[in-house]
């Protein structure tokens, strides 16, 4: 067995995920498995949208919330990355990607300038300050939370299938998007005596606390373009270590 993906975001994350991973790495792409680690859960409700000339958006749970919730789809929606701006495009909103992270949406709509009151919707875990530092910068905008992640107990089928991994040639390979989601993989280190992650920051990464990988490597930008590309990367690496192992 060669490399083993893991993904361990809320299941629609992960299998939107898995898609573009096979889309990238092409047929001979590794194994991937999904083992949610965290579900999303509405909370709270909607605010009244009538004075807000925007939405804020720093991911595609807050996107699929708000359009679950019914949200204005005639404001522009000022987002932190492509896929998340692609999810409010599909609602039938004119999205904007900042292409990055926090910082650089921050910027972005600073330098737009776009027209306020913005709103910010996030989850309840969020992280970036985006509101604040908005309105540090002149541009009124208040935040509301539309959901949380909640930790979801890894099954004893992916358990046992990451124990039967252990006995195999081929790391798991785990990307990690968040410090939270890099937390709860941590957890689950145990179960995995040979893996690599792929962090899609150094902020992500500072979420592995204690737990240290046998490999890892951070995207060379915060973008999901970065973590395909990070991913073929060590798929690469993965299989030339496989190529130098003695048959058995």
């Amino acid at each position: 067995m060669t490399a083993l993906i893991l993904l361990t975001r809320p299941r629609a994350a992960s299998e939107r995920f898995a898609q573009e991973v096979r889309q990238s790495l092409g047929p001979d792409c590794a194994e991937v498995m999904i083992a949610p680690l965290a579900e999303i859960a509405p909370r709270g409700t909607l605010p009244d949208m009538s004075t807000y000339r925007g939405v804020v958006f720093t991911s595609q749970n807050a996107v699929a919330t708000y359009g679950d919730a019914g949200g204005r789809t005639d404001l522009p929606a000022y987002c932190v990355g492509d896929a998340t701006a692609r999810a409010a495009a599909d609602l039938g909103m004119a999205a904007h990607s900042a292409q990055g992270d926090a910082q650089a949406l921050v910027a972005m709509i600073l330098q737009a300038p776009a027209q306020g009151p913005l709103l910010h919707l996030r989850g309840a875990q969020g992280r970036g300050r985006v509101a604040e530092r908005l309105t540090a910068g002149g541009l009124i905008c208040d935040e509301a939370i539309l959901y949380e992640q909640r930790d979801v107990a890894i099954s004893a089928e992916h358990k046992a299938l990451l124990a039967e991994h252990r006995t195999q040639d081929g790391p798991i390979i785990a990307p990690v998007f968040s410090p939270l989601g890099a937390a709860r993989l941590a957890r689950i280190g145990d179960f995995m005596p040979t893996v690599w992650v792929l962090a899609i920051s150094d902020a992500a990464a500072s979420g592995l606390g204690d737990f240290t990988p046998d490999r890892l490597l951070v995207a060379d930008v915060p973008d999901r373009n970065a973590m395909l590309d990070g991913l073929k990367r060590l798929s690469d690496a993965a299989a030339r270590l496989e190529g130098r192992r003695p048959a058995h």
